[in-house]
């Protein structure tokens, strides 16, 4: 399991975010599920989780990746989906 978290201040010190995340890859580092969350100033604050999945392809590997995040103030879109493809090799 990794564990993750980071504070950014911008605009000279008016907006601070705080972030926070874990993942952890199931025996077999075949499949890899994640989840975060983020607050800071401005009525920011996000939910976030995703999952990987990964195929060797011979020396390589195949990663598809999937993320939602999930904004709680409503003030942007309500969530958003993200995908992802890549190859490792």
């Amino acid at each position: 399991i990794s564990l993750e978290g980071d504070f950014v201040t911008y605009d000279k010190g008016l907006n601070n975010i705080f972030c926070a995340g874990a993942e952890a890859w199931l025996p077999g580092d075949k499949i890899g599920l994640r989840a975060g969350f983020g607050v800071g100033d401005n009525d920011y604050n996000q939910l976030a989780m995703g999952a990987s999945y990964k195929l060797a392809m011979g020396n390589s590997n195949l990663q598809l990746d999937y993320g939602f995040v999930y904004n709680s103030n409503f003030s942007q879109s309500p969530g958003n989906h993200y995908f992802s493809l890549g190859i490792k090799f």
